[in-house]
């Protein structure tokens, strides 16, 4: 596991596969969800992770 820094000083846990591509971007803390901003939405780690269809719902096993 490795951390991702979140901009309220908590973190978000990640594989380490996942590491370098996550590390390039500024993270914060939405709501209990590790989000970023693009300029033109907010955009959620682990929808990005995951990579869900347009639609599907996609949340934590036990929240972390």
């Amino acid at each position: 596991m490795e951390r991702i820094k979140l901009n309220d000083g908590k973190f978000a846990l990640i594989d380490g596969d996942n590491h370098d591509e996550l590390s390039k971007f500024k993270w914060f803390n939405s709501r209990g969800y590790a989000a970023r901003n693009n300029g033109k939405r907010i955009i959620y780690m682990h929808r990005l992770i995951m990579k869900p269809e347009k639609k599907q719902n996609i949340d934590h096993k036990n929240g972390n």
